[in-house]
């Protein structure tokens, strides 16, 4: 179907809801029809009649009325017109998503296994789907933010100039505001980059009175700075753009929003109306799983998380030992949750589940502090882990919160990549002993580029399911 204009319509409810505010607040300065007695009111809504119109909209809405500007619509513009001007937005800012997790990739690898990494991003149906032009909605940014958030703060940590280092955090404060402006249950992200910054101050408080090394001190004065710059930045910024206040934010989200969403989860004999909309229902970890790019993507994820932990040069022969045990015990115990062995453990215990799931990283990260291991990737494999853990809990209670693990997915999964390259190179330069530069890197690089294709090639084929025109558009 299409509109007067020949503009194709837009693909689902909730975008036209943002188009109409955004209407609304283009041609009047604020959400509204009427003000009445002083109060914004709304009267194109009804249930009830005259809803309270709102001043200061979210960000989606703010844009969306700048892409009416620039396309110079006015009152007597059509609704086509209206349709076109935003209908490529949200696919426009899946595109910036690409700048981020790059980034964050490279910096644990290299060029190539960025962009592996964000292929595999950009190729996770779950993403595609709610990203193409005509899905104008606030899902875009619940992928873009988080990125940008974790670059910000990444680049912050392991930047040698104190100064640069303090203006990176407060970017990646500035990002969370404009994150919770473009969707206010964006709370949930303050706990995992607080949780994570948290955990590794502590984890180098602990290595530093094992071990009573200076550097290690340094290390934790300049993070401790940094975790208290990300704090207030994030404060000043959430309360500039949308006058909350992240700490109230976060605690009401913790003690009511997930309680909300389980609570649309369960049966009863009543009929329950919120489980109509279906991106409410629950997940199963099969679904889980599969939404982000399959049971291979997501074994590579997850040992990627144990690598990042691990990769330091062994003492002895008994570190190398532990190290090598560690990564065999990763492997077996993620194949056996992708084989759905504690499935049970799931629909009895979803949180002990997510706990279990990630018991190989906590083995690798007390092997590590023994080991006097402090490196930056700790702080990675700490975030990606409390990410993906916070985000598949959520999904078991609301299948829409599977977008949100999506990323997490892809950077891991960019990095496991990566080390498969590393091992790959080892083992042929040990077995077969290549003279050349291209001759040592060459076994790993077809190895890992192998995997990656046999991820990615069914990948892309489902995502043109959701980009590709439908053999109906012919007829209607």
């Amino acid at each position: 179907f299409k509109a007067d204009n020949n503009q194709t319509y837009l693909t689902a409810i909730d975008p036209y809801h943002f188009l109409g505010s955004s209407k609304l607040y283009y041609l009047n300065n604020y959400v509204g029809t009427d003000i009445v007695d002083g109060e914004i009111k709304n009267n194109l809504r009804v249930a009830p009649f005259g809803t309270a119109g709102v001043e200061n909209p979210e960000l989606h809405i703010v844009l969306e009325s700048l892409f009416f500007k620039f396309n110079g619509l006015d009152n007597n513009s059509s609704f086509g017109e209206y349709t076109g001007a935003v209908f490529i937005l949200s696919a426009l800012i899946s595109i910036l998503v690409v700048i981020p997790i790059f980034m964050i990739i490279r910096h644990f690898s290299n060029n190539l296994f960025a962009l592996f990494g964000t292929l595999i991003l950009l190729t996770v149906g779950t993403f595609v789907s709610r990203t193409v032009a005509g899905f104008v909605d606030t899902d875009a940014y619940q992928i873009l933010f988080p990125l940008s958030i974790t670059a910000f703060l990444i680049y912050s940590l392991i930047n040698k100039n104190k100064y640069v280092g303090i203006l990176l955090s407060a970017l990646s404060g500035l990002c969370f505001g404009l994150f919770i402006w473009a969707w206010s249950s964006g709370w949930f992200f303050f706990v995992f980059i607080l949780s994570a910054l948290v955990i590794y101050l502590s984890y180098l408080l602990i290595s530093y009175f094992i071990n009573k090394s200076e550097d290690i001190k340094l290390i934790l004065k300049s993070n401790i700075l940094l975790l208290i710059t990300f704090i207030i930045s994030t404060f000043v910024f959430v309360k500039y753009f949308t006058n909350q206040n992240i700490f109230t934010s976060t605690i009401m989200g913790l003690f009511g929003g997930l309680g909300g969403v389980t609570s649309i989860s369960i049966s009863n004999i009543w009929p329950n109306v919120a489980t109509s909309v279906a991106e409410l229902n629950p997940a199963s970890f099969g679904q889980i799983i599969s939404s982000v790019g399959g049971a291979l993507v997501f074994l590579i994820a997850m040992i990627a998380l144990v690598f990042l932990v691990l990769e330091y040069t062994p003492l002895n022969s008994k570190q190398k030992l532990y190290k090598r045990l560690v990564l065999i015990f990763s492997f077996i115990w993620t194949v056996l949750f992708i084989n759905n062995t504690f499935t049970f453990l799931a629909a009895n215990n979803s949180f002990l589940f997510v706990g279990l799931l990630f018991l190989p990283v906590a083995v690798a990260m007390i092997l590590a502090l023994i080991n006097g291991n402090n490196s930056i990737k700790i702080f990675m494999s700490m975030l990606l882990s409390i990410w993906m853990a916070g985000t598949i809990y959520m999904s078991f209670n609301g299948v829409r919160f599977i977008l949100l693990l999506a990323p997490a997915v892809a950077v891991s999964a960019g990095i496991g990549l990566y080390y498969i390259y590393i091992v790959c190179n080892n083992f042929f330069e040990k077995e077969l002993k290549p003279k050349s530069f291209i001759g040592k890197q060459l076994g790993g690089l077809l190895v890992s580029s192998i995997v990656f294709l046999t991820i990615f090639t069914p990948m892309y084929t489902h995502c043109l399911l959701y980009t590709s025109p439908s053999p109906r558009d012919g007829l209607l």
